[in-house]
């Protein structure tokens, strides 16, 4: 089994509302001090694979400035303060497709990169999901909603449509889970 690494000092790196990074010193099994090891620390976020009553899939396409393009993924969003996962989910749900769901699952919390980043991201199933209102739009944040068939999902992750690695990764927890 392999040895942990010793936390001697984290300080401050970069410190911003949306993104902040933390400086390791950290003590290595063989001794060595590492003295500028960079994590991000970010908020944890919530996913939704909200699946309607003829099991079509709510999806959200949108333009994602990290990878500088238009994806196709679950809606979500980050976990604001006060709120837990769950609630994240239910409201984020509700503010990018119009669509609601009687009562959330938790299908599993990730890391989201165990190596550099200190955050998780909950993917949850949102069963008999329906569209109740429109969507809510904002000035950063304006999705296309897109439905399509559950079983059409791995063709889409395989084609390369979806791409985001905790959509692919819910969505095919929520395909185990369904069948």
């Amino acid at each position: 089994m392999p040895d942990a690494w010793e936390q001697l000092d984290s300080e401050p790196a970069f410190d911003h509302p949306h993104f902040r990074i933390r400086r390791d010193t950290l003590r290595l099994p063989s001794g060595r001090i590492v003295d500028d090891y960079l994590v991000g620390v970010l908020e944890d976020y919530a996913l939704v694979v909200a699946v309607t009553p003829d099991r079509q899939v709510v999806l959200a396409r949108q333009w994602k400035q990290g990878v500088g393009r238009i994806t196709l993924e679950l809606p979500g969003g980050k976990v604001d303060d006060g709120e837990t996962p769950t609630q994240t989910a239910a409201r984020e749900l509700r503010e990018e497709t119009g669509y609601e769901a009687p009562s959330l699952e938790l299908l599993a919390s990730l890391d989201v990169d165990a190596s550099k980043a200190a955050n998780q991201g909950h993917v949850f199933l949102a069963r008999d999901a329906e569209l109740l209102h429109e969507p809510e739009r904002h000035e950063m944040e304006t999705p296309d909603v897109v439905v399509v068939p559950l079983d059409g999902i791995p063709e889409l992750i395989a084609a390369g449509e979806i791409q985001g690695a905790a959509s692919v990764a819910g969505l095919l927890l929520a395909l185990d889970r369904l069948d």
